[in-house]
């Protein structure tokens, strides 16, 4: 075999190895600067909590009675998520202030409140979601209780 065909089989071996590892950061380094990619996919099921200590996440419906307009999101923290859109620390809502909610609702797990979340996004729609706050799914009047 001659030096040329050798140093063929050598770059084409770095080649393939460059393009199979292309983008592949260290371990953890992904969770730690928060990018997930679109599609990301958890290999780590939900955290499961017990019943004394049961940790809710809501998908929630804010209206913008200055833009006559409805802002979807997802939250583990309704008070904090309210207050953030309010203050102005969220740049997509900022020009709405004040908001307020008109929908809340509650799921034991992350991933099933961005999934509705994303089903509402998905449906582009004033009357799905005007339909959406009066149906029996609104948990706004618990939210609301003292």
């Amino acid at each position: 075999k001659t030096v040329a065909s050798n140093l063929c089989r050598y770059l084409f071996f770095c080649f393939v190895v460059i393009l199979f590892f292309r983008g592949v950061a260290q371990p953890g380094s992904a969770l730690r600067s928060g990018r997930r990619g679109r599609r990301f996919k958890s290999y780590h099921p939900d955290q499961i909590y017990s019943s004394a200590e049961m940790k809710l996440f809501y998908t929630y419906i804010l209206f913008s009675r200055s833009k006559n307009r409805f802002y979807t999101g997802s939250t583990n923290d309704l008070n904090r998520r309210f207050e953030e859109h309010n203050s102005g620390h969220t740049k997509s809502t900022k020009s709405g202030i004040p908001w307020e909610f008109v929908f809340t609702k509650s799921f034991n797990n992350n991933s099933d409140a961005r999934k509705f979340e994303m089903k509402i996004k998905k449906m582009k729609s004033r009357k799905f979601i005007e339909q959406l706050i009066e149906s029996n799914e609104n948990d706004i009047a618990d939210l609301l209780k003292p």
